[in-house]
């Protein structure tokens, strides 16, 4: 019965090392958000500004995403599938973090898109209220030039 409650106690001992890892990239990973460099929108818009955005994604962020998404397979992390949802994902922590401050180029371009596919507001506040796009007031502050 010793040698079991000295088992529990290492598990639990386990856990809460990974706990304190996971806490510590967490940590890390938002202060790098939080610096991130943001690049201010003209006024006048063009089509490569809203494909920019206003930052572009850190490597470290990047690179903790890939991970996770693509695991140790290297060949796995380097498909344009992993990219994808990596930009993706990786753009909704910057988002969600800055609360809507700094727009990546997916809640830009994701919103105008879906407006102009639906011409409804409803959808594009939905996907706001998710943190997938920013809301359509940023577009009525911007004039947009014709792409």
């Amino acid at each position: 019965m010793h040698m079991d409650s000295n088992l529990i106690e290492e598990n639990d001992l386990t856990d809460l090392e990974e706990n304190d890892c996971i806490e510590k990239v967490a940590l890390i990973l938002r202060k790098t958000i939080l610096n991130i460099n943001k690049f201010k929108l003209k006024s006048k818009i063009k089509a490569e500004d809203l494909i920019n955005g206003e930052c572009s994604i850190p490597e470290k962020l990047e690179l903790f995403y890939k991970v996770l998404i693509g695991g140790q397979d290297i060949r796995r992390r380097d498909g344009v599938s992993c990219d994808r949802l990596t930009n993706s994902v990786a753009s909704d922590a910057i988002f969600c973090i800055n609360n809507g401050t700094v727009k990546p180029f997916k809640h830009i371009t994701l919103g105008l898109t879906i407006k102009s596919l639906t011409n409804t507001r409803k959808v594009i506040n939905t996907l706001n209220r998710f943190g997938h796009c920013c809301t359509i007031t940023l577009w009525k502050n911007l004039k947009l030039k014709k792409l």
